[in-house]
């Protein structure tokens, strides 16, 4: 019997820290769902692969080094080459303090870990979706140019 073969991913994720267990975990689990899967074992690492590879979300422990991940979350969100893309930070911090320095750093969601990977799942598809969302209001408002819009004519 043949198999279909597998369609080109349509997302992106870059998945940051934690346990190279839980990385591998994720890792899987997302290809498994049709994502490709980047992962970065440390922050510099974290940061230089979101530079070049531009994923739709990163996924980060806030346990991250050198550069824990709500640090990560602010030299993500000032750089204008990684500022849209959201962050999801996995921590085992769950005071109102943790919650608002997350909120102060640019963090899109905060899960408390241990994460299933469904979870993480469904909350990088609602933060794409959320970005597709926006991207098409800012469109139609003409805030953004389309492609077809900025395309030269032959």
């Amino acid at each position: 019997m043949a198999v279909a073969p597998r369609k080109a991913p349509r997302h992106a994720i870059l998945i940051a820290g934690l346990s190279r267990d839980a990385r591998e975990m994720y890792q899987e689990f997302f290809t498994w769902s049709g994502w490709s899967v980047t992962v970065a074992a440390d922050s510099r690492a974290a940061f230089d692969l979101a530079v070049a590879s531009c994923p739709d979300v990163v996924a980060t422990s806030n346990r991250l080094r050198p550069r824990s991940g709500l640090e990560l979350c602010e030299q993500l969100h000032s750089d204008p080459r990684t500022a849209a893309i959201p962050v999801i930070i996995l921590t085992t911090a769950t005071s109102n303090l943790d919650r608002e320095r997350a909120r102060a750093a640019g963090c899109a969601v905060l899960l408390i870990q241990p994460t299933l990977p469904r979870l993480l799942l469904t909350e990088s598809r609602r933060l794409v979706a959320r970005a597709r969302r926006a991207r098409r209001r800012a469109e139609a408002k003409g805030l953004l140019r389309t492609a077809a819009r900025t395309e030269k004519p032959a």
